[in-house]
């Protein structure tokens, strides 16, 4: 028990290590977002196993807080795109999200900032997927 209760702490207190993608690897792009903060991680999938190659975040200002929830998380994806530009232009990325986004980005019936975004995601190889949750998850 004491062996197991060290090995939890000493692994709880190393921090992560970012993990380098191979050149033309599909990368995965985890999104979140708060009522201040939209966030992304990167991650590689290395024989099964997620590992975290970037994170991203940024602090909404006062009218970004009153964005509705779908452009929150397309901003999410638009920050992660600009901050990790050399990834996003020499990478495959899946966005992981529970949200219809492609839909929203590429629908008809866009304007305004998400025109704009939808335009400015347009030369990447972005593939949305549904994220789906773990049963029992803790």
């Amino acid at each position: 028990m004491r062996r197991r209760f060290q090995t939890t702490e000493r692994v709880s207190h190393t921090p992560p290590i970012l993990a380098k993608p191979e050149e033309g690897e599909t990368l995965l792009l985890y999104i979140a977002i708060s009522s201040t903060a939209v966030s992304g991680v990167l991650v590689r999938e290395d024989r099964g196993e997620q590992q975290p190659v970037f994170y991203v975040s940024k602090t909404l200002n006062d009218a970004e807080t009153r964005y509705p929830t779908l452009e929150k998380l397309a901003l999410a994806v638009v920050i992660s795109a600009r901050k990790l530009r050399p990834y996003f232009q020499s990478h495959s990325i899946v966005v992981f999200t529970s949200q219809p986004l492609r839909q929203i980005l590429h629908g008809p019936n866009q304007s305004g900032r998400m025109a704009r975004w939808a335009i400015e995601l347009s030369e990447y190889d972005i593939e949305f997927k549904s994220r789906t949750s773990a049963k029992s998850q803790v």
